[in-house]
């Protein structure tokens, strides 16, 4: 997805682009690990706010996040795992 604004002679544009899976791993699982820490550990307005994270962690892949791969259900398929990871949290957390 691609949306631009003119403004003055000049253009403003944002996009969006699919996370690269394995150079993001680390980053990701740690940020779960902190999720996961702050709903066993942290007072209740940071366990909402973890809770947020989970849900888009766990959220479905929409349209307007293969709008620039190639194959769409091979992305769903890839990043199945990630979400799976997330919903997990929801169980032990």
């Amino acid at each position: 997805m691609e949306v631009s604004w003119r403004t003055d002679g000049r253009t403003f544009s944002i996009w969006t682009q699919p996370v690269p899976l394995e150079q993001t791993q680390a980053l990701r699982d740690h940020a779960l690990r902190i999720v996961e820490w702050v709903l066993n550990n942290g007072p209740w307005l940071a366990t909402l706010g973890a809770l947020s994270v989970l849900q888009e962690a766990t959220r479905s892949v929409a349209p307007i996040d293969t709008s620039h791969v190639e194959d769409a259900d091979a992305f769903r398929a890839e990043w199945k795992p990630e979400r799976l990871k997330a919903l997990a949290i929801y169980e032990t957390g």
